[in-house]
C-alpha cells in the first residue's frame, strides 16, 4: 500500500482513510504527543531560542508567486487569505528556529494553495476526491504545471496533499515539514510556546486572525459532512478537532 498522504496514496484513495491510515494516523498521535511530552519534561517546550529575524522573510514577487495570491484572494475568504500568507510567516520563522533553509518560492505557493480545496470553487469539484487536501493538492499541481516546473508542481501538489498527516519529519523535505507545522501553529496553537510575543504580535498585526476559528470551524464542519473518511474527519472523530480550533492560543 503507498504510504499515507502521498500522491501515490491519493491516486489509489483519492483521500479515503482505510483501516490500515486510521491506525497509522493513531500512531502518529502517539508520536507527536510523547514529542509534546518530552519538550515539557526538558523544559524545551518554553524556550524561546533568538533565531528569528523577520526582515529576512521576503515575499516572492515571481510570476507565479503573484499569480497565486491572486487566485487565492479571487477564491477564499479573507480570514483564509491571511490565514495562508501567516503560514507562510510560521513557516519561515520556524525554519530560523530550526536552523532549516526553505525555497520561498515554492513555500510561499504552497502555503497560499493548501487551503483552496475547502472552498466553493474547488471543493468537491473535481468529481473523485474523497479529501479537500486532496483536491486542493491536485488543483495546485496542475496551476503550478502551467506556470512552472514538473518537478516544482510535484513538490506543491505532495506537500499539500501530505499536509494533514500528523508527523511529517524534515527528513521528508523541509518545506513539506513546513507546511504541515506552520498549519498546525496557526489553527491549533502548536509550538506557540516557542515563540516569542513580539514575534507573534508582528505577525497578527501584519495579517489578522478576524474570524478565522469561526470561518475554519465552519468549512470543516462541511467537509467532515460530505467526507466523513477522510483525515479531517477521523481527527474530528477521534480528536475533536473543532474544540482544539476553539482553544488555540489566538483570540480569534
Amino acid at each position: 500500500m503507498p504510504e499515507l498522504g502521498s500522491i501515490a496514496w491519493a491516486d489509489a484513495t483519492h483521500g479515503s482513510l482505510s483501516t490500515r491510515d486510521k491506525l497509522t494516523l493513531l500512531q502518529q498521535e502517539v508520536q507527536r504527543q510523547f514529542t509534546h511530552y518530552w519538550k515539557r519534561l526538558t523544559g524545551k517546550e518554553n524556550m524561546q531560542i533568538d533565531r528569528v529575524d523577520l526582515d529576512k522573510i521576503i515575499i516572492p514577487d515571481t510570476h507565479i508567486a503573484v499569480t497565486s495570491l491572486e487566485v487565492c484572494q479571487a477564491t477564499a475568504p479573507k480570514s483564509l487569505v491571511y490565514h495562508s500568507l501567516r503560514t507562510y510567516y510560521w513557516g519561515c520563522i520556524l525554519a530560523m528556529q530550526d536552523g532549516l533553509t526553505v525555497d520561498p518560492e515554492t513555500f510561499y505557493v504552497m502555503s497560499l494553495w493548501h487551503d483552496l480545496g475547502l472552498c466553493d470553487d474547488y471543493h468537491t469539484q473535481d468529481g473523485k476526491s474523497k479529501c479537500f487536501a486532496v483536491e486542493g493538492g491536485r488543483a495546485a499541481g496542475q496551476f503550478v504545471k502551467l506556470h512552472s516546473t514538473s518537478s516544482q508542481a510535484h513538490e506543491v501538489e505532495a506537500a499539500i496533499i501530505n499536509h494533514l498527516n500528523l508527523v511529517i519529519p524534515p527528513e521528508d523535505g523541509a518545506e513539506k515539514h513546513l507546511l504541515a507545522a506552520a498549519t498546525s501553529l496557526d489553527v491549533v496553537g502548536a509550538r506557540y510556546a516557542e515563540l516569542k510575543p513580539e514575534v507573534i504580535a508582528t505577525v497578527l498585526e501584519q495579517y489578522p486572525r478576524l474570524t478565522f476559528k469561526e470561518d475554519l470551524i465552519r468549512l470543516f464542519n462541511r467537509e467532515y459532512d460530505k467526507r466523513p473518511d477522510s483525515r479531517i474527519a477521523f481527527m474530528q472523530q477521534v480528536g475533536n478537532l473543532n474544540r482544539l480550533i476553539k482553544k488555540a492560543p489566538f483570540e480569534s
